[in-house]
C-alpha cells in the first residue's frame, strides 16, 4: 500500500469510529516512516476520540514542533486544551488555527463552540457566520449558529437555521438536539422530548441530547416548567440587564413591606426548584439513567439533605422547638451549593467551594439550633450572599 492510501484509511478508520484498528495502523506508520509528522497529528485524534485530553494535547505538540504551521495540529492541541479547561490557551490556539488556514469552516465551527461554553453567545454567533461566509452549508457552523440564536432569544431566526439543517440531514443527532433545546425554551415539551428521543436513537451516548432529556423530565413537574420558562426568560434579557432586576427587586420591598413574603417566597423558589428536580430524577423510570456516576453522589446528598430538613421541620411543628426549623434551613441550603456542583463541569475549584458552602450552611444551622440569635442572622446573610455571588464563586 503506498503512502498516500495509508494514510487516507487511516484517516477513514478514525472518521468512522474504529478506534483501535486505527491505533493498529498508526503504529505501523510510525515504524515505516518514524519522521511523518502525521504520525502524532493522527495519535492525538485517536487520543480525544478515547477522552485522553493530556495525551491529545502531548500528541499535537509533538506535531507542531515538526511542523509548526500545521493548522490540524493547532487545531487538536485546542480542542485538548479546552477538554483540560485551558480555556484561554485552548482559544489562542484556535486562533492560531484560523490564521494559519482561515479559509476551513470546521476550525470557525470549533471556536463557535469553545465561546459557547463559556456564555459568550454574541461572540459565537459572529464566528461561525464567518464560516459560513466561506461555506454556507456547513453543519457545523450551522449547529452552533441555532444555538447561539436560541440562547439569544432569536427563536424565529433559530427556527430557520434548525428547520435547515433537520431538512439537509434528517439522521443527524446534533440537530435533533439543538431542535429539542429550541422547542423546550418554546415551553414545547412533547416537541422538545420526540427530537431528544430521536437525537439519542440515533448517537445513544449524545451527553447533549441526555441532559435535554433530563431537563424534559424534569419539567413534567409543573414547579419545573414554570422555574425553567423564568429561567429562560432570565438569560433573555440579558446580563447587563439581571443586575438591574435584581436590585430594582430589592428597591421595591424597601419602599413596600407587605410584598417582603412575595420576595421569600419567589427567592426560595428559584433557589430550591432545581435541586429537587435533580433529586427527582433519581427515582423516574427513565430519569435515573441520565443521572450520570459523577453526578449520583451529590444527587443522592441533595436527596438525604432535603429529607433530614423536611423531618427535622415536621419535629419543630410537633414538639414546638425552633432551633429544628434552623437546623433544617441549614440542611436546605446545602443542597443548593451541591446542586452547583451537579450543574457544573466539576472543576476542582467549583467542588472545593460548594463543599465549603455547604459545610458553612450546616455549621451554621447547627449553631442556630442553639438559640443564639447571632448565629440565626449569621445564616441568613450567608444564605442571601450565596445567592447573589455563589454561581460566580463556585
Amino acid at each position: 500500500m503506498d503512502l498516500f492510501s495509508q494514510l487516507a484509511r487511516i484517516e477513514n478508520l478514525i472518521n468512522s469510529n474504529r478506534i483501535d484498528k486505527a491505533q493498529q495502523e498508526v503504529n505501523q506508520l510510525a515504524q515505516d516512516h518514524p519522521e511523518l509528522s502525521y504520525v502524532p497529528v493522527f495519535r492525538a485524534q485517536i487520543a480525544l476520540a478515547r477522552e485522553q485530553y493530556a495525551e491529545a494535547e502531548n500528541q499535537a505538540l509533538q506535531a507542531m514542533a515538526s511542523d509548526a504551521e500545521n493548522g490540524l495540529a493547532v487545531y487538536l492541541l485546542s480542542i485538548a486544551q479546552h477538554n483540560l479547561r485551558k480555556y484561554e490557551e485552548a482559544l489562542a490556539h484556535i486562533n492560531l488555527a484560523i490564521s494559519l488556514d482561515p479559509h476551513e469552516p470546521f476550525f470557525y465551527a470549533a471556536k463557535g463552540q469553545q465561546l459557547m461554553q463559556r456564555e459568550r453567545y454574541v461572540d459565537a454567533e459572529f464566528v461561525v457566520r464567518e464560516g459560513l461566509e466561506i461555506n454556507p452549508d456547513h453543519e457545523g457552523c450551522l449547529q452552533v449558529l441555532a444555538l447561539s440564536l436560541n440562547l439569544q432569544g432569536k427563536r424565529d431566526v433559530a427556527t430557520n437555521t434548525v428547520g435547515e439543517l433537520l431538512e439537509a440531514n434528517p439522521e443527524s443527532a446534533d440537530a435533533h438536539a439543538n431542535a429539542g433545546y429550541l422547542a423546550l425554551h418554546k415551553n414545547d415539551i412533547d416537541s422538545a422530548r420526540t427530537h431528544f428521543v430521536e437525537a439519542l436513537r440515533l448517537d445513544p451516548d449524545n451527553q447533549w441530547a441526555q441532559g435535554g432529556l433530563a431537563e424534559v423530565i424534569k419539567a413534567t413537574n409543573p414547579l419545573y416548567r414554570q422555574f425553567l420558562r423564568f429561567s429562560v426568560w432570565i438569560a433573555d434579557i440579558g446580563s447587563q440587564y439581571r443586575w438591574g432586576l435584581i436590585i430594582g427587586l430589592l428597591v421595591v420591598i424597601r419602599l413596600f413591606p407587605f410584598l417582603v413574603p412575595f420576595y421569600i417566597v419567589i427567592l426560595l423558589w428559584t433557589w430550591f426548584t432545581s435541586p429537587i428536580s435533580n433529586a427527582y430524577l433519581l427515582f423516574h423510570p427513565q430519569g435515573k439513567y441520565l443521572v450520570s456516576k459523577e453526578d449520583k453522589p451529590y444527587v443522592l446528598g441533595i436527596f438525604i439533605c432535603l429529607i433530614l430538613a423536611v423531618a427535622l421541620a415536621i419535629s419543630g411543628v410537633v414538639i414546638d422547638e425552633s432551633s429544628y426549623f434552623l437546623t433544617a434551613a441549614g440542611l436546605a441550603l446545602t443542597c443548593i451549593p451541591l446542586n452547583r456542583i451537579v450543574d457544573s463541569d466539576k472543576e476542582l475549584k467549583t467542588v472545593l467551594i460548594s463543599l465549603a458552602w455547604c459545610a458553612a450552611f450546616i455549621s451554621l444551622g447547627l449553631w442556630a439550633s442553639t438559640g443564639d440569635s447571632n448565629a440565626s442572622t449569621a445564616l441568613v446573610l450567608v444564605a442571601v450572599a450565596y445567592s447573589w455571588i455563589g454561581n460566580r464563586l463556585g
